[in-house]
């Protein structure tokens, strides 16, 4: 049968791509982060870094936006146990969007005339 001229030779592009897979992918890697820090951050671009451990995956990681919110999380999981049956992971996350507007409405407080804060959250 003829060939259509395909060949099994990775192609300069499929070589880059797979440096950056194999980067992204690695368990013990430092790497960059963009957005999904608080909606109407704005640009909030960040680091992070990802550890194997024995059987454990270590993540932590920051970001720091445009409209000077930040944020950091670290997550600890277990993603191989039970021949890869069972999953435990771990989160804690920290957010500072104090200047929101959006940020007194999630906690239930309204701002009045004065500058005070009234508690309209329901018990």
């Amino acid at each position: 049968m003829p060939s259509c001229g395909s060949s099994d030779v990775a192609t300069g592009a499929e070589k880059a791509l797979d440096r950056i897979e194999a980067h992204y992918t690695h368990p013990g890697t430092i790497y960059t982060t963009f957005g999904g820090l608080y909606p109407s951050s704005g640009f909030a671009p960040g680091l992070a870094v990802r550890q194997a451990v024995g059987p454990a995956r270590f993540t932590a990681g920051g970001a720091y936006s445009v409209r000077a919110y930040k944020a950091a999380y670290a997550t600890l999981g277990f993603p191989e146990l039970l021949n890869d049956k069972l999953d435990i992971q771990t989160h804690v996350r920290w957010v500072d969007a104090t200047r929101t507007r959006e940020g007194w409405k999630l906690v239930g407080f309204e701002r009045l005339a004065d500058g005070a804060a009234r508690n309209t959250g329901t018990r």
